[in-house]
């Protein structure tokens, strides 16, 4: 498969939540994949993708700052 390459920004040094979900009918469980990645000190994250792990589709990408190693907010 190839390499998916999912980035933003965020707070910085922040823990990232990153959530795909197969945008199907049929999409069960199995279908939607959970990554992590940390911010940088100006907030830029990325996270890299294998596509043999996901089914063939459209996918809904969603990411969310959990917390910030600086200052414990969530």
């Amino acid at each position: 498969g190839e390499i998916m390459q999912i980035s933003g920004e965020s707070i910085p040094n922040a823990t990232i939540e990153i959530v795909t979900s197969l945008q199907s009918d049929t999409a069960s469980a199995n279908d939607t994949h959970q990554y992590f990645a940390t911010s940088t000190a100006t907030g830029l994250w990325q996270v890299d993708v294998d596509t043999d792990q996901l089914a063939r589709g459209s996918y809904a990408i969603h990411a969310r700052a959990l917390r910030s190693k600086l200052s414990g907010h969530q």
